[in-house]
């Protein structure tokens, strides 16, 4: 596989780029940091997000303060980013990896940071984001940061591959059909989602932290995205009596 050093200029001109570091533990934990004021930033607000040359200089210049670049996904920009983690072995590339990279030969495709993943950054839509652990799959286009390397596979401009898009999330995203084997009886829900999410953020005991976690601002609360995510679930779960409908349009 060769791989070089490769910035696309799609993603240079944009103005998503936020500056990252593991957490204080060491942890493969990825906090996303301004390079605009000294403290974190965050994936629902631009106004922390900075211009790639700016992210790239204080990166360069502060002497191992943080660990590396990263690009901020928003949907109005239509760049969709597919992670598919742990996808070598003996440095060989997994055939589920490889099928997947197939279905992209125009889109910007790079090494993870740790050595050990593929991301490809590609221009479509999505109906939802989704994160198949089973399979090792995720797909993002909204709220969350890639942790940029550059080290290319592909090293080209991202293009829109659209039919790929939709291969891919046909057959790893959980489809909303299949929680009929969980539900055993459908839950009533008499308030709306608005009004679930009023009184879910007025909550006396754990409102602030609601908030926290449904903005995005989970760093504070737990160590993992993952953890903040199934946290939130928990939480929705509560409020939304159990309707796995209503949850997951919630979420």
């Amino acid at each position: 596989m060769n791989i070089q050093y490769y910035v696309p200029k799609h993603l240079k001109n944009m103005n998503n780029w936020i500056l990252w570091k593991k957490d204080s533990k060491g942890r493969t934990t990825k906090i996303p940091y301004s390079a605009n004021y000294n403290g974190k930033a965050q994936t629902n607000n631009s106004s922390t997000w900075c211009n790639y040359n700016k992210a790239k200089f204080l990166y360069e210049s502060s002497q191992g303060q943080y660990d590396g670049i990263g690009i901020v996904l928003s949907r109005k920009d239509n760049i969709v980013f597919i992670d598919i983690d742990h996808c070598f072995e003996d440095g060989k590339i997994s055939e589920q990896a490889e099928n997947i990279i197939k279905l992209f030969p125009k889109s910007y495709i790079e090494l993870s940071q740790s050595g050990e993943g593929i991301h490809i950054l590609t221009i479509g839509t999505i109906p939802r984001c989704f994160k198949n652990s089973r399979k090792g799959i995720e797909m993002y286009n909204d709220k969350r940061f890639v942790a940029f390397t550059g080290q290319a596979v592909n090293p080209i401009e991202p293009n829109k591959e659209q039919e790929s898009i939709d291969a891919i999330f046909d057959k790893y995203a959980t489809k909303k059909a299949e929680y009929s084997q969980y539900e055993v009886v459908r839950h009533d829900v008499t308030l709306s989602e608005r009004d679930i999410l009023k009184k879910a953020c007025a909550n006396k005991t754990n409102g602030d932290k609601f908030t926290d976690l449904y903005c995005g601002n989970w760093q504070q609360h737990f160590s993992s995205h993952s953890e903040a995510d199934q946290s939130l679930c928990n939480m929705l779960a509560f409020w939304c009596n159990r309707d796995i409908q209503v949850m997951d349009d919630i979420f």
